[in-house]
């Protein structure tokens, strides 16, 4: 058997475009020699978003088979651990063939469980810069990993097909997960979850709040606009309604030419009072500044005082209109 480096003469090789944001992977089991002497025998190719790789790594391998999501790094680590199988009374296991078997059925099982957690993600949020000024994954790993991290093996090969090169392992995941993001990072970009659909992507950022799509964004900005309504008092509702109301009759008026600048002045500085009322207001009930009756704040007292100075700033720019208005 041609001897390449390789555990059992087979590999799993990646390539990362990221200006054009795409991962090239190839992947060959039990016959890397044929494969080096271009007759690609059981060769399997699969190219795919950048980043990919590393969201295989976000949830339990064996989940995403069953979630219709293809893992071409689970299923190379099948197909290379019933390859051994198949082949074991031909090769005759001596002592350190046994010990790298073992490896790969621990690396299986210990895939079940995601890497990409928010262990992982709460890490990243305090990259820091290293020497080369550069971020590394390296502290991120040995932080939330430390049982993977303590003996990192870099038993890595490099090849090029074309002009295209190859980043190749046996079965080093760990240690290909941090070279891959080692080159993102370079890039500028970070691993990270929507949060609004929850939906694996790069960013651009490596902490803060972050949204996948257009789509997410505009619904994370309806939600945050529901929310802010479904928080307002009474009277601040009834003020956003008087507001809109004079703004738009403002507005109106002054496009139609129906009231002289001057008088269009007035108003503007009238609406600008009604703003700052409601401003004090909604920011006294808020701290809780209002009047107490009997040891308790009473509320029902202030509220109906918040609500007569709003109402009364409205008819006073009716009155206000009524004369700045042109005959």
């Amino acid at each position: 058997m041609v001897k390449y480096g390789f555990f059992m003469n087979s590999f799993f090789a990646i390539s990362l475009d990221v200006y054009n944001k795409k991962e090239h992977i190839i992947y060959c089991v039990g016959y890397a020699d044929e494969f080096f002497n271009e007759r690609g025998k059981n060769i399997c190719r699969e190219n795919r978003g950048l980043g990919e790789f590393v969201f295989d790594f976000a949830s339990g391998i064996e989940n995403f088979i069953t979630k219709d999501r293809y893992n071409v790094l689970y299923e190379y680590l099948i197909e290379y651990k019933n390859f051994v199988e198949v082949n074991a009374h031909i090769w005759k296991y001596d002592d350190e063939l046994t010990v790298k078997y073992n490896a790969l059925i621990d690396l299986i099982d210990y895939l079940k469980t995601p890497m990409l957690s928010e262990c992982f993600f709460d890490a990243q949020k305090h990259l820091s810069l290293n020497e080369r000024h550069q971020y590394s994954s390296f502290e991120i790993l040995k932080q939330c990993y430390p049982e993977r991290i303590a003996d990192v093996s870099n038993d890595f090969r490099v090849f090029y097909i074309g002009n295209i090169p190859y980043i190749a392992t046996d079965f080093h995941f760990i240690e290909l997960f941090r070279c891959y993001l080692d080159e993102i990072y370079a890039a500028g970009m970070f691993p990270r979850s929507c949060m609004s659909c929850g939906s694996l992507f790069l960013s651009g950022k490596k902490h803060g709040d972050v949204l996948c799509s257009s789509e997410c964004r505009k619904k994370k900005k309806s939600q945050n606009t529901m929310s802010y309504y479904e928080r307002l008092s009474e009277n601040e509702t009834l003020y956003n309604s008087l507001y809109r109301k004079w703004k738009q009759r403002i507005d109106r008026a002054e496009e139609n030419h129906t009231i002289g600048s001057d008088g269009i002045s007035q108003l503007r500085l009238e609406l600008k009072d009604l703003t700052e009322i409601n401003r004090v207001r909604a920011n006294e009930r808020k701290k809780g500044n209002v009047p107490e009756k009997n040891g308790i704040p009473d509320y029902e007292s202030f509220d109906q005082r918040y609500y007569e100075a709003l109402m009364s700033k409205d008819q006073f720019l009716y009155q206000l209109f009524n004369s700045v208005k042109a005959d």
